[in-house]
């Protein structure tokens, strides 16, 4: 991709294309919000629609999947919720990465709902911007049975896989077959390697421990390639500079780092990069490719 290209691909960049879909905003039993943090003068905010009456109960877990705080509020039939982080997280989470998920019960009692029950949307908002968070379905087999059968107590290993609503899953899923499953991602990147320059984050959330020095082909947009190591430091939740890669050559400013995804890791796994570009006037976010 040439160096223009990147600011007509922001139009374009929840296309679907294949088996590397990515469907949002579906009804489902839950959904995750794969990053989420908030400050004095930022916050992470989530509209949930609700499709059934009940109540929806969310957690806040840090980068490791250890719960920092969690909550729950009811919910009507059609209703529409509009949860703020900063004012729900509790006192002394701000500055904490982390991720959020919202559960739906019908029945009470924290119980995982069997209907599809709740549509979630999430941005980052800060001064003048607002980034959007690609929140994806969570389904009634994405839970383990303890989870489902208490979502108040939900811990580290509560979501053991990603199978509806993101394209990147292993067997399984009504949307893809085992032959379809995504064996790699291609994390996204434009930068200029100046400070307050040209940025991206990109943002790896799994559903399993990714904790690991990776081998993997850095490209540019001329195609060239370059063998890096991505180090992955977190259990679930990973934000991924490649500005500060080692061995990164200086003209590779422009282009994808090829993740080639561990049995384990394709279970369940979503990435998107955020790019921010004085250029812009705004941040922008694009859905990294599986394949």
């Amino acid at each position: 991709m040439k160096k223009l290209s990147i600011a007509l691909a922001v139009a374009g960049a929840f296309a679907a294309t294949g088996a590397s879909a990515v469907v949002l905003g579906e009804y489902d039993q839950g959904c995750l919000v794969p990053s989420a943090i908030h400050s004095a003068t930022s916050n992470t905010v989530v509209g949930i629609t609700a499709r059934h009456a009940g109540t929806v109960y969310w957690t806040f877990f840090d980068v490791n999947s250890n719960h920092v705080s969690d909550g729950q509020f009811a919910v009507t039939a059609n209703d529409m919720y509009s949860y703020s982080m900063s004012a729900l997280a509790g006192a002394l989470t701000a500055g904490t990465q982390g991720y959020l998920t919202f559960s739906h019960s019908s029945a009470g009692g924290g119980v995982l709902s069997t209907s599809e029950s709740i549509a979630c949307n999430a941005f980052y908002v800060t001064t003048g911007d607002a980034a959007y968070i690609p929140a994806v379905a969570l389904t009634q087999s994405d839970y383990t049975a303890g989870a489902a059968a208490n979502l108040t107590t939900l811990g580290a290993t509560s979501i053991d896989s990603l199978k509806m609503g993101n394209g990147f899953v292993n067997t399984g899923s009504p949307l893809l077959t085992s032959a379809m499953a995504a064996t790699h991602i291609d994390l996204r990147y434009w930068i200029d390697g100046a400070t307050g320059g040209r940025d991206t984050a990109v943002v790896i959330w799994t559903a399993n421990n990714a904790i690991g020095n990776y081998t993997v082909n850095m490209y540019d947009d001329a195609q060239n390639r370059q063998s890096v190591t991505l180090a992955l430091a977190n259990q679930e939740l990973n934000i991924y500079n490649p500005e500060a890669q080692v061995g990164r050559p200086a003209t590779f400013v422009d282009g994808f780092v090829n993740f080639s995804l561990s049995a384990a890791l394709q279970s369940g796994i979503l990435s998107y990069s955020v790019v921010s570009d004085p250029a812009f006037g705004a941040t922008q976010t694009l859905m990294n490719a599986s394949r």
